[in-house]
């Protein structure tokens, strides 16, 4: 295969995966708000190693990052609210602060470690996900971090994300309560010692 015939492969697998992921993002309803941002890592299926410059698009139910410069093989990725366990702002003193964040950039971004000339402001939105059962931090750098918290926060509560969590964690709450009361009855009859019912309560309010 020639080289002219491999970059127009490249173009047609390009454009196919552009179409599908346009396709697929249209699931998360209306486009809240768009803006520059970088991509720093994080991600469970892109690990970049280096800042991606793009936009960031918060949407009724999700969030897209697109990159400025596409290929066939990254178009961009999309976290749905659901996924999403925590949102985070952070600048560049939290960050040097946070042992764990520390390590993740020390890993990701080559440059964060660097010495700098002059002194520069750096505003991180950190989202914390679960992706397949794993959790992840993904990391953007953008000016306008503080707004694109507030906006995650107010679609996901908009979208009915945030009540049902807090729905769960009452329910996950009542459910071990009533478990503690069962093991008391068990206890009263005799069926469980106080050093088992004690053991038992003690790791069941642990998972409160």
């Amino acid at each position: 295969m020639g080289v002219f015939s491999k970059l127009k492969e490249n173009k047609d697998k390009k454009n196919l995966k552009l179409t599908e992921f346009n396709k697929d993002n249209e699931k998360y309803g209306s486009q809240i708000r768009s803006t520059k941002t970088s991509y720093l890592g994080g991600h469970i299926d892109f690990n970049c190693g280096i800042p991606i410059h793009g936009t960031i698009d918060i949407y009724e139910k999700g969030i897209v990052f697109v990159p400025s410069v596409k290929s066939y093989k990254f178009v961009g990725f999309s976290i749905p609210f659901q996924d999403i366990i925590n949102v985070e702002y952070k600048n560049e003193k939290d960050i040097e602060k946070d042992v764990t964040m520390t390590r993740l950039f020390l890993l990701g971004i080559y440059a964060f470690g660097a010495k700098k000339k002059k002194v520069e402001n750096h505003d991180y939105l950190i989202l914390t996900c679960n992706q397949g059962g794993i959790e992840n931090k993904i990391i953007f750098e953008a000016s306008l971090a503080t707004v694109l918290v507030t906006d995650i926060l107010k679609a996901r509560r908009d979208s009915g994300i945030i009540s049902k969590e807090c729905n769960n964690a009452n329910n996950k709450q009542d459910n071990i309560l009533e478990k503690i009361k069962k093991l008391g009855e068990l206890k009263d009859l005799g069926v469980l010692t106080e050093e088992e019912f004690s053991k038992k309560k003690t790791e069941l309010l642990a998972k409160v």
